[in-house]
Parts: structure tokens; C-alpha cells; sequence
């Protein structure tokens, strides 16, 4: 059987409206059952693998969730799956923002990045890095706790492995309508 990596996304947050990629924002106990419910039906038929968690505290809590359900080892921590680095607008509201600030996001979604953070370019290059050391380290397969950009992103070179430059692996991220739901599992094989 050829290996592949699981992927999952972490449960709902606290604080809805907020602009929250490295933000540690916790999950109820509600959200983390029902996360943990999603994932777990799907996880049933996938054999002992190591498991690796994002360092975000929304991650890791499905983590542990995950790691005493199914018996499993310690998790890792997997630092090249983390969500965007929004910078200063981490933790803030869409209004404190403001219009503008979004208005130049939204004609250059690909390059720009808030201040002090980083662009979807350059967080599609840390998760493929990722992606690679993940297979390299792993060669039998994984199943790892993250967040929906990196899944997005991985998605979409899945879909079109030929999408090897970040920036075009971006731009395919944002033109999918895919977005994975809280505790949902990506199945993702490993290249030949």
C-alpha cells in the first residue's frame, strides 16, 4: 500500500471575528468532541502512524484528543504546518484593520503580507519544505493535526502535483473552493 499522510483540522475557535492565524485562541470542550467525532470515524481504518501536531494550542488539544482515542504515541510538534503569520493583525478584528489595509490584501493576495507577517507565497514555500520533511522523516506515513491553510495548500499540489513554485501553488489555493470543515481529514498519498 502506498503511504500517505492524514491530515486534520483543528476544531472551531473561541472568538469568532477575529484575524487569527498564530493567535493562540482556545476551543470549548463542545468544539473539541465535535471535532474529534468528525475525525475519528475516518481515522478508524488508518493503521498505527506517528502523530504530529501544529504548535497552535487549537491543534494541539485535537492532538492529545486523538492521541488517547486511538492509544497512540506522544505527538510531535510540527512547526512547518502552522496556519498563516498574520504579524500585527494577528488577534485583531477585521475593523481594526480597516478597509484599506484589507482593500491592498485583497489586489495582491499572493505577495502581500500584513506587517510583520508573511504572504501566502511565503507560507506555501514553508509548507511544502514541510511537506517534504514529512515524507523524508516519515516515510511511512503520518497523520498530522493543523490547520486549513496548509491543507489547502496541499490539496491543491495533490490535485496538480506539477505545481512545484509556491506562488502558483498559492494562487491554485485560493482558486479552489474546497475549504476543509473543523475536524475534517485529508487524505493525501505520497508521491512516487
Amino acid at each position: 500500500m502506498m503511504a500517505q499522510a492524514f491530515l486534520i483540522r483543528h476544531p472551531q475557535v473561541e472568538g469568532s471575528g477575529l484575524c487569527y492565524g498564530r493567535t493562540e485562541l482556545d476551543v470549548t470542550e463542545q468544539a473539541l468532541q465535535a471535532a474529534l467525532a468528525r475525525c475519528l470515524p475516518d481515522l478508524a481504518a488508518v493503521p498505527p502512524l506517528p502523530l504530529l501536531s501544529s504548535p497552535a494550542l487549537r491543534a494541539r488539544r485535537l492532538a492529545l484528543a486523538v492521541q488517547a482515542a486511538r492509544g497512540a504515541a506522544p505527538y510531535s510538534l510540527a512547526p512547518g504546518f502552522q496556519e498563516i503569520d498574520f504579524g500585527e493583525w494577528d488577534g485583531k478584528t477585521w475593523e481594526q484593520i480597516g478597509k484599506q489595509a484589507l482593500d491592498e490584501w485583497a489586489a495582491n493576495p499572493v505577495h502581500f503580507a500584513a506587517p510583520g507577517g508573511e504572504s501566502l507565497c511565503d507560507m506555501a514555500q514553508r509548507v511544502l519544505l514541510a511537506w517534504r520533511d514529512l515524507r523524508r522523516q516519515f516515510p511511512q506515513g503520518a497523520i498530522v493535526v493543523c490547520h486549513g491553510g496548509p491543507m489547502r495548500l496541499l490539496a491543491a499540489q495533490c490535485a496538480d502535483p506539477t505545481l512545484q513554485q509556491a506562488a502558483q501553488l498559492a494562487q491554485a489555493a485560493l482558486d479552489s473552493a474546497w475549504r476543509p470543515e473543523f475536524g475534517a481529514l485529508l487524505t493525501l498519498p505520497y508521491p512516487p
